[in-house]
């Protein structure tokens, strides 16, 4: 058993060392195949927001222990494609460094953007440098407010 832990320990080191893991870059155009997904998620309230940008649909989940799940679908345009892409380059996101320190905490949040398999943590057990901190938190806030203001009139 001693073994199978250090084994693991090990791939785990290696692949988030290496230098490949690391060098994502935002895709110039938003392919068929490229996804974005950001998530909250609330430890004391419980509650949960996902949000997955796909080509052609905005998905936005609300899930809270108070209320009934909420999900809404937006279809996704050319324009909004372009817009996401050049605010999140705007912010360079693919630059935030991933390898954040992960601290234990009794009580908190955490946030998440995905874009495909490339993952950015963010919330009370993670460390970022304040330009990193900013730039998450920015895009985070910019991918939610997209998703509320283009679900708004939708009815699902």
């Amino acid at each position: 058993m001693t073994t199978f832990f250090a084994a693991l320990t090990a791939l785990f080191v290696l692949s988030t060392t290496n230098p490949g893991y690391t060098d994502f870059k935002l895709p110039k155009n938003w392919d068929k195949d490229f996804t974005i997904n950001s998530s909250f998620h609330g430890s004391m309230s419980g509650g949960v927001t996902d949000i997955r940008f796909t080509y052609d649909s905005c998905i936005y989940t609300v899930e809270s222990n108070r209320e009934k799940t909420k999900k809404k679908i937006y279809l996704m345009t050319d324009k909004d494609r372009v817009a996401i892409l050049e605010k999140l380059r705007s912010l360079d996101v693919d630059k935030i460094d991933p390898k954040s320190e992960v601290m234990v905490v009794n009580d908190g949040w955490s946030q998440s953007i995905c874009f495909g398999i490339h993952c950015i943590e963010g919330g009370t057990s993670v460390e970022l440098s304040e330009k990193d901190k900013s730039s998450f938190l920015t895009a985070y806030a910019y991918l939610e407010q997209f998703a509320i203001d283009k679900t708004k009139k939708v009815r699902n």
